[in-house]
């Protein structure tokens, strides 16, 4: 009798056993997945011209570009691009590339010099569908004859009118009004 008891009683173990092992389980988890990104470090882009003229140039401590490649965010970048035969100077901590608009966002303090113009911002941003030129926060223009400072500006290519807005202020400088 004793025998038959601890037999009914492991089959009854194993019966139990097998419904805990076999019973539905909830569905597990997944934790968000980040989108995945390439980057590159200390990278240096250039586009060059047909005829081998180098138009823009770009160096940056990381670029790195969304998955989908719509999008990059540039780190210590510092750049020169060349337009209407001028070298333009480019410097900021940090830039959005947003290809798809073909708008790219520098986040500065931000620091664009010509050989007749700079502008000095906390931000700057180029949207090249609209050829328009924005920039916000602290804003100053510097001319040969003028410094003008404002909070922001606005300024439509090619060769658009400037405007500055915002508790303005403007200087001449040495050579101004000859």
């Amino acid at each position: 009798m004793r025998k038959t008891v601890v037999w009914i009683g492991a089959a009854l173990l194993l019966v139990a056993a097998w419904f805990f092992w076999t019973r539905p389980q909830p569905p597990k988890t997944q934790p968000p997945q980040e989108v995945k990104t390439w980057q590159a470090q200390a990278p240096t882009l250039q586009l060059v011209s047909p005829d081998g003229e180098i138009q823009w140039f770009l160096t940056a401590r990381r670029i790195e570009f969304s998955e989908d490649g719509t999008m990059a965010t540039v780190d210590k970048l510092q750049g020169q691009l060349q337009a209407q035969g001028e070298k333009i100077a480019v410097e900021a901590p940090q830039a959005i590339v947003d290809w798809q608009e073909q708008n790219i966002e520098f986040i500065g303090p931000v620091q664009v010099q010509g050989k007749e113009l700079s502008i000095k911002a906390k931000s700057l941003k180029w949207q090249a569908k609209d050829k328009q030129l924005r920039a916000w926060g602290g804003v100053t223009v510097t001319t040969p004859t003028s410094r003008l400072e404002g909070q922001s500006l606005s300024w439509q290519q090619p060769r658009g009118k400037l405007v500055v807005e915002g508790g303005v202020r403007l200087w001449a400088t040495a050579g101004a009004g000859r």
